[in-house]
C-alpha cells in the first residue's frame, strides 16, 4: 500500500489543497493520501489560528467525494505543538513495513525543513515530495540542496518530475529521498479566504461548498470570533 501523509494548519482547506493532493495522488499511484491538520504548528502563534477541531471539520467535509483521502486527528489528539518526524513515526507504527510511505509539502515549507524537530531523521524515514508553490522558484531551490539542507545531504537522492501532456504521468519511483514535483498552480491562499470571509465576501470557487457553509454558520474569521 502507498500512502501520503499531507500535513498542515489547513485554516481553513482549500481547492489548493485539493487539486495538488489528487495530481500527487495519481501521479505516484496513491492508494491514500492523510490530510493531518496539526494541533499547533511550531512556526505559528496559537492565538491566530482557528481551533483544531474546527480545521479538523473543515478538512472532514472538504475530502468526503473523495474514496482516496481520509483525515487524520493524530496531531490535534496528540496535542501540543505538532512535530512532522512524530507523526511519521506513528503511521509507520500504525500500518507497519508493508505500507511506502510518503510525506508532501509545498516548496515554501521545504525551504524551512532544516528548522523541523529531527529532519535529518525525517529524511531517513520517508521519502519527501516537494511541489511547486506561486511565486517560489523551484529550480533555485533544486540547486542550493546542500545549502537547504545545512549540508546534511550526501547519500540523499532526488528527481524532478514536470507536468504530463495531456494529463499527468505516472511517477516511477526508484527509491529517491526527495521528488520535486511539478503541479498545477493554484493561487488560492488561506489568508486570502480568512479575509474574504472577514469582508463577507464570496468563497465561491475557493473553498468547497461545505466548507464555505460551515464558516458562514460558525461565523468563523469574523471580527470578535
Amino acid at each position: 500500500m502507498k500512502i501520503a501523509l499531507f500535513g498542515g494548519t489547513f485554516d481553513p482547506i482549500h481547492f489548493g489543497h485539493l487539486i495538488i493532493a489528487e495530481e500527487v495522488r495519481q501521479r505516484f499511484s496513491l492508494d491514500q493520501v492523510y490530510f493531518i491538520p496539526s494541533a499547533q504548528p511550531p512556526h505559528k502563534p496559537a492565538p491566530k489560528i482557528t481551533s483544531p477541531s474546527d480545521r479538523f471539520l473543515m478538512a472532514t467535509i472538504a475530502t468526503l467525494s473523495n474514496p482516496h483521502f481520509f483525515v487524520s486527528p493524530v496531531e490535534i489528539d496528540r496535542g501540543g505543538t505538532s512535530y512532522s518526524i512524530e507523526t511519521i513515526e506513528y503511521f509507520q507504527e500504525r500500518f507497519g513495513p508493508q505500507i511506502k510511505l510518503y510525506f508532501m509539502m509545498g516548496v515554501d515549507t521545504f525551504l524551512e525543513i532544516s528548522t523541523w524537530k529531527n529532519y535529518q531523521q525525517l529524511l531517513a524515514s520517508c521519502q519527501l515530495i516537494i511541489t511547486t508553490r506561486p511565486g517560489f522558484d523551484f529550480q533555485s531551490t533544486i540547486e542550493n540542496l546542500p545549502t537547504i539542507l545545512l549540508n546534511h545531504h550526501h547519500g540523499l537522492t532526488s528527481s524532478i518530475h514536470k507536468m504530463g501532456h495531456p494529463g499527468p504521468q505516472v511517477i516511477q519511483d526508484k527509491g529517491e529521498n526527495l521528488f520535486f514535483v511539478y503541479v498545477p498552480d493554484i493561487n488560492i491562499s488561506s489568508t486570502v479566504i480568512q479575509r474574504r470571509a472577514l469582508e463577507a465576501k464570496s468563497l465561491r470557487y475557493l473553498v468547497p461548498l461545505g466548507v464555505e457553509q460551515f464558516i458562514k454558520k460558525y461565523g468563523l474569521y469574523s471580527k470578535g470570533v
